[in-house]
C-alpha cells in the first residue's frame, strides 16, 4: 500500500472534515441545538404543570365535598338546637358546631392554598407553551439557515467527494474500514507522522518503544497504543 496515496486520501478527507465542522459549529447549528434543548425542557415543564394541576383539582374537589358535608351537618344541628332542653345537650352540640367551624376554616385555608397553586400551574404552563412556540419558530429559522449553508458548501463538497471516491478505489477495503472507525471517534487526522526527535506519536505525544521505530523505518504503519491513530514515517 503506497503511503502517498493514503496521505492524498486523508488530505482530501481533511478538507471535507473541515467543512463538516464549519457547519456543525456554525451559529445556525448552535441555535438549532439550543432551541431543541429548550423546547424539550419547556415541553416537559408544561406536561408537569398539567399533571400537577390535575392532582390539585382532585384535592380541591375532595376538600369541597368535605366542606359541603360539614356545612350541611352544622345547619342540621343549628335547626334542632332550639329543641334541646338539657344544658348539657346544648353545650355538647355548641361545642360540636365550634369544632366543625374550625374544620371549615382549615379546609378554606387549604383550598385557598390549592387554588393559588392551581393558578401558578396555569401561569407557568402558559409560559412554557409560549416558550415552546418560540422554540419552534427558532428551529424553523435555524433549519433554513443550515440548509442555506449546505447549499453554499455543496459545490466544494461535490468536488471533494468525487476526488475521495476516486482515491478510495486505490486503497484496500480493510484500511478504509479502519480509517473510518478512527475518524468516527473524531480523531483527525487519522494518520500522523512519527516524531523523530521525541520518538513519539505526533497525534497525542505518547512516547513509542524502540521496536516501533524499527517497524516504521521498514516502511510499516503502526497503531498508536494510546490514541489509536495510524503512525507513519516518511
Amino acid at each position: 500500500m503506497e503511503l502517498q496515496k493514503i496521505l492524498d486520501y486523508q488530505k482530501v478527507d481533511l478538507q471535507i472534515y473541515k467543512l463538516e465542522n464549519e457547519l456543525k459549529n456554525s451559529a445556525a447549528a448552535k441555535a438549532y441545538a439550543n432551541a431543541n434543548i429548550s423546547r424539550k425542557s419547556n415541553t416537559e415543564d408544561a406536561q408537569k404543570c398539567v399533571r400537577d394541576a390535575e392532582e390539585v383539582t382532585v384535592l380541591i374537589d375532595r376538600y369541597r365535598q368535605n366542606y359541603d358535608k360539614i356545612a350541611s351537618e352544622i345547619l342540621g344541628i343549628a335547626d334542632v338546637l332550639d329543641t334541646f332542653e338539657e344544658p348539657k345537650e346544648i353545650d355538647m352540640f355548641e361545642k360540636k358546631i365550634e369544632q366543625y367551624k374550625k374544620e371549615l376554616q382549615s379546609i378554606e385555608r387549604e383550598m385557598t392554598r390549592l387554588s393559588n397553586k392551581l393558578n401558578e400551574c396555569s401561569s407557568k404552563g402558559k409560559s412554557c407553551l409560549n416558550a415552546v412556540i418560540k422554540c419552534n419558530k427558532d428551529i424553523a429559522v435555524s433549519k433554513s439557515q443550515i440548509e442555506n449553508l449546505k447549499k453554499e458548501m455543496q459545490s466544494k463538497v461535490v468536488v471533494l467527494m468525487k476526488s475521495l471516491a476516486e482515491l478510495k478505489q486505490t486503497l484496500p477495503a480493510e484500511f478504509l474500514v479502519k480509517y473510518s472507525e478512527i475518524r468516527k471517534n473524531h480523531k483527525m487526522p487519522v494518520l500522523v507522522a512519527f516524531n523523530e526527535s521525541k520518538k513519539s506519536c505526533n497525534g497525542c505525544g505518547m512516547d513509542l518503544p524502540s521496536s516501533a521505530s524499527s517497524e516504521l523505518v521498514a516502511g510499516k504503519l503502526i497503531d498508536c497504543p494510546n490514541c489509536g491513530r495510524i503512525i507513519y514515517k516518511i
